[in-house]
């Protein structure tokens, strides 16, 4: 079963404690992972639930939140849970669909 979650947009400065208080808001989190770039600035990060029902709770209300200042993009994590899946950078991703 899917319990990640991709989180996109961060402010350059959220850590990882940051992300998990705002996000352990719909319920328990199992493992939180924030990937920087080089500079070390905050890119996007994944989050992974418990249960599934929290990772549902999570992908329906946290889409959009502001979090330091930004809207994050909350999501599937679909390149390691959706087989046939490619990014967009290789002609995938879903284009208009969101």
């Amino acid at each position: 079963c899917i319990r990640d979650r991709f989180v996109g947009r961060l402010a350059y400065e959220v850590a990882e404690r940051k992300l998990l208080r705002e996000m352990e808001a719909f319920g328990p989190i199992k493992d939180i992972k924030i990937v920087k770039d080089k500079d070390g600035r905050s890119k996007y990060g994944f989050v992974e639930y418990d249960n599934e029902e929290d990772m549902k709770r999570a992908y329906r209300a946290a889409d959009g939140m502001k979090i330091e200042g930004r809207h994050i993009v909350v999501d599937v994590e679909r390149g390691h849970t959706v087989p046939t899946w490619l990014p967009r950078r290789l002609g995938g991703g879903l284009g208009g669909t969101r």
